[in-house]
């Protein structure tokens, strides 16, 4: 075994690249590649060596972005909201369609991160379904407080203020969420 002591490694930028038939299913290779070299110590071993990384950035392509997280996550949600538009006297299949509507949403979200590695942050993807997840909620919420109601008429006015409050709150709360991210992109330019 050679140690950096003996053995040092140097990109060859000229001669390196990626083959542009590299194909990698559901993802865009995209951006300028990188090589370097790092001085590395291995306990183990009780030497230094020399260490060559290769990285080249990759993004989900917008078509799979769009056709397999956002579209089916705002058919999940949408199913939410129907039950916010459904008569009182519906109080049963209001409640299944609520909970239904955030249990999928949860088991979805799941589904689509489990292809991702493990990451120490919050991904746009993640705080899109955050939001989600709180609107679903309200959703569920406004259900059993028109349980606890019995007028008919104070029925009829929280059922209206929680089909205008929710997918407005969800709305502002969206728009919030994609400006922080589109800030971050450009600030990353």
């Amino acid at each position: 075994m050679r140690g950096s002591d003996q053995l040092v490694l140097v990109p060859d930028r000229e001669r390196s690249g990626v083959d542009p038939r590299v194909v990698l299913s559901g993802w865009e290779l995209g951006g300028r590649w990188d090589a370097r070299v790092v001085d590395h110590y291995y306990p183990v071993f009780g030497q230094t060596f020399s260490e060559l990384t290769f990285s080249l950035p990759i993004r989900r392509s917008p078509d799979a972005g769009v056709f397999k997280f956002l579209l089916p996550s705002l058919i999940l949600l949408a199913c939410g909201f129907v039950a916010l538009g459904m008569p009182t006297s519906l109080l049963q299949p209001r409640l299944t369609l609520s909970t239904t509507s955030l249990l999928g949403s949860v088991v979805f979200h799941l589904n689509a991160t489990s292809s991702l590695p493990p990451l120490g942050y919050l991904t746009y993807a993640d705080s899109f379904m955050l939001i989600n997840y709180v609107a679903l909620f309200a959703c569920l919420a406004s259900n059993i407080v028109l349980a606890l109601r019995p007028d008919a008429a104070e029925q009829g006015r929280v059922r209206r203020l929680f089909m205008l409050a929710v997918p407005a709150g969800w709305l502002v709360a969206q728009g919030v969420i994609a400006a922080l991210e589109l800030e971050l992109v450009m600030r990353s330019v």
